[in-house]
C-alpha cells in the first residue's frame, strides 16, 4: 500500500503539469496557420447613407443635402472577433490595413460615445495600465484613452503584453445601427513605424507581435473579403499561411513601398498659409531611396489604371503608391482619374451622377447589368524603382463595383453608388497623391501581406467576377531590376510560401488549428484514467504477491 500512496502522492504532482499543458499546447499548435472568419455586415461604412435616405425621394426633395455624411470610421465592414483580458471580453473590431493600433471602448466611456460594448478593466487579471496617452485620429473622426498592456487572443493564438488603446471618448467612430453586427474598435495590420511616426514606441501590431512571439513561424497574413453581397461570416484572415482554396491561379508579388521623413514648406490649401513641417515622402520611381526609410503602409507601386477596351488609359511616368486599405470601403484616386474612368464606362447611355456632398459617384442599380462586359484595371509594377512593361494587373468587373445604399442587393435597391470615388482633398496632403485601393477593389483579389519581405501576394479570388492578368491574358510579372525585392521561385501551386495544403492535410490542419482547451482537458482527463488504471494494476499485483508469500511462510509460522 505504500507503494499506492507514493503512486497517488506522483499523481497529485503531476496533475498540475498536466493542467499547465494548455498554454504549452497552444504556443506548440499556434506555429502551423491561423484561420479565422472575417465578418462582413451591411451596416458597414454605408450606414450613414442608408440611414439617411429613408428612401429614394429623401434624395430628390433634399437635393442630396443628406443629415450624415458618408466617411464613417473608415468603413466599418469587415469585422473579426478578439479577446482581450483574463478572463476574456470579446470585442468585434475592424480590419484594417491601413493603420496599425489596436483599440477598444473602456468602461469609463460613455454610452453616448462607446454605445456597444465596453472593456471592464476591474474584471481582467491581466491588466498593467501605463502612462502613455492613446490617441488615434481619422479623415473625420478620432478616439483618445489610454495605453495598457493586456492580453490578446485571435483564434488560437494569444499575446501576452500587447499593447492596447482603451478609448475613453470618441466621436464620429462608433455610431448606432438599426440591425446588425457592428465595429467597436480597431484592429491595425499596419507596419509598426505607423506608430512609431505617431510617436509611440513599442506599439507592435499583432500580427507582428505573433512573428516577434515566434507563434507564426511563417511572417505572413492572407486576407480574403469575398464578394459584395456575401454578408455574415464570409470572409477570411489567415495568420502565417495561405488559403489556396479561396484564389485561382498563382500569385504574383509586388514591393511594399517605404517612406522617409523630410521638413519641407507646406501652403494650407484651406488657409493659404505656409508653414515648415515634416512630411513623407514615398520612396519610389525617380525619388526612391533607401535612406532613412521606413515601412509605414502596405503600399505597392502603381504605374497605371485603364478601363476596358481601351476606353480610358492612365500610364503614369513615375510609379505611385497604391495603398491597401481594408478599412476603407471605396477606392479614392485623384479627381480626374475618377471622372474619365466613369465617363468611359458610361459614356451617353447610362447615367451618372455626382454626389457631391457625399464625395461618390450614385450610379443605377442595373450600371453592372448593363455594362457586364466593362472592367477596371490596376497596374502595379513589381520595381519600386520604374515603370515595367508586363505590370501586374488587377481586374475589377464592373458589376463587383455597384454597391447598393437603400438594399442589401441590387435587385432589391433603387438607389446605388459606384466603388470608386475622387480623393478627399485633405488640407496638408494634395488630393492628386492619394491612391487608397479599399475594399471595393480588394474584394476581388486575394492578398498575402509579407511582414519579412516586405512585398504583397496578389492572386484573383474565388466567388468575383473579375479575373487578374496582363495584356495577353496572364499575370504580368515584368522585369524588375531592384535586387532588394527579388522574390522566392513558386512551389507548385505557384506561392512562394508552402500553402495549408502542402504543409499538412486539411484534417491535421483542422486538428491543429481549432484545438479547443476542452479538448486538451479531455486528454487531461484521459491520461489522469489511465494512471488510476496503473494505480488499479499495481494494486492488484501487490495483493496477489502478498497472499503467495503468506501462503509460502504460513507453514513455516504453524510449525
Amino acid at each position: 500500500m505504500y507503494f499506492i500512496s507514493t503512486l497517488f502522492a506522483a499523481t497529485l504532482y503531476i496533475l498540475p503539469l498536466i493542467q499547465a499543458l494548455p498554454s504549452s499546447y497552444d504556443q506548440h499548435f499556434a506555429k502551423h496557420p491561423i484561420r479565422v472568419s472575417i465578418s462582413r455586415t451591411e451596416n458597414g461604412h454605408v450606414a450613414a447613407v442608408q440611414r439617411s435616405i429613408a428612401g429614394e425621394q429623401v434624395l430628390n426633395k433634399r437635393d442630396n443635402n443628406n443629415t450624415a455624411s458618408l466617411y464613417n470610421a473608415s468603413g466599418r465592414e469587415y469585422i473579426i472577433q478578439v479577446q482581450i483580458g483574463t478572463p476574456p471580453q470579446q470585442f468585434d473590431l475592424t480590419l484594417d490595413t491601413g493603420s496599425s493600433e489596436l483599440w477598444v471602448p473602456s468602461s469609463e466611456c460613455s454610452v453616448d460615445m462607446c454605445p456597444y460594448s465596453r472593456f471592464n478593466q476591474t474584471q481582467s487579471s491581466s491588466l498593467n495600465i501605463t502612462s502613455k496617452t492613446f490617441s488615434a485620429q481619422y479623415s473625420v473622426g478620432q478616439a483618445n484613452g489610454t495605453y495598457v498592456y493586456e492580453t490578446v487572443r485571435i483564434g488560437n493564438a494569444t499575446i501576452d503584453n500587447q499593447l492596447v488603446g482603451l478609448v475613453n471618448t470618441t466621436k464620429n467612430i462608433l455610431g448606432i445601427v438599426k440591425s446588425g453586427e457592428q465595429s467597436n474598435g480597431i484592429l491595425g495590420l499596419g507596419y509598426p513605424g505607423l506608430n512609431t511616426v505617431r510617436g509611440v514606441d513599442g506599439d507592435i501590431p499583432f500580427a507582428f507581435s505573433l512573428v516577434k512571439a515566434k507563434i507564426i513561424s511563417n511572417p505572413i497574413f492572407s486576407v480574403y473579403l469575398n464578394s459584395l453581397l456575401n454578408y455574415g461570416n464570409s470572409g477570411e484572415i489567415t495568420f502565417g499561411g495561405t488559403d489556396p482554396t479561396k484564389y485561382n491561379g498563382t500569385l504574383e508579388y509586388v514591393p511594399v513601398v517605404s517612406y522617409r521623413l523630410e521638413t519641407d514648406s507646406i501652403t494650407n490649401i484651406n488657409t493659404n498659409i505656409s508653414s515648415t513641417s515634416t512630411i513623407l515622402v514615398p520612396n519610389v520611381g525617380s525619388t526612391h531611396t533607401t535612406a532613412d526609410s521606413l515601412y509605414l503602409y502596405w503600399s505597392v507601386p502603381g504605374q497605371g489604371v485603364a478601363t476596358s477596351n481601351g476606353g480610358y488609359v492612365n500610364n503614369m511616368s513615375d510609379p505611385r503608391p497604391f495603398t491597401f486599405d481594408t478599412g476603407t470601403t471605396l477606392t479614392y484616386v485623384p479627381s480626374n482619374v475618377s471622372d474619365s474612368i466613369m465617363h468611359s464606362l458610361s459614356g451617353d447611355v447610362l447615367k451618372v451622377v455626382f454626389d457631391t456632398y457625399n464625395g461618390v459617384y450614385r450610379v443605377g442599380c442595373d450600371f453592372g447589368q448593363k455594362a457586364t462586359s466593362e472592367f477596371v484595371e490596376f497596374h502595379l509594377s513589381t520595381s519600386v524603382k520604374a515603370n515595367i512593361t508586363r505590370p501586374v494587373i488587377v481586374k475589377v468587373s464592373v458589376v463587383d463595383l455597384v454597391i447598393p445604399l437603400d438594399g442589401t442587393t441590387l435587385a432589391n435597391s433603387k438607389l446605388c453608388m459606384f466603388g470608386i470615388a475622387p480623393s478627399v482633398q485633405d488640407s496638408i496632403v494634395p488630393a492628386e497623391e492619394t491612391w487608397v485601393i479599399g475594399q471595393s477593389v480588394l474584394r476581388s483579389v486575394y492578398t498575402v501581406y509579407d511582414m519579412s519581405k516586405n512585398r504583397i501576394g496578389i492572386a484573383p479570388a474565388i466567388n468575383t467576377n473579375s479575373t487578374n492578368g496582363g495584356a495577353d491574358g496572364s499575370i504580368g510579372t515584368g522585369t524588375d531590376t531592384d535586387t532588394t525585392t527579388t522574390t522566392t521561385q513558386p512551389n507548385k501551386n505557384g506561392s512562394s510560401f508552402v500553402p495549408i495544403s502542402d504543409a499538412q492535410s486539411l484534417l491535421s490542419y483542422s486538428y491543429f488549428s481549432y484545438r479547443t482547451k476542452s479538448d486538451i482537458f479531455v486528454n487531461q482527463m484521459a491520461i489522469l484514467c489511465w494512471l488510476c488504471a496503473f494505480s488499479a494494476i499495481i494494486n492488484g499485483l501487490l495483493k496477489h504477491l502478498f497472499l503467495s508469500i503468506v501462503q509460502i511462510i504460513e507453514p513455516w509460522l504453524m510449525s
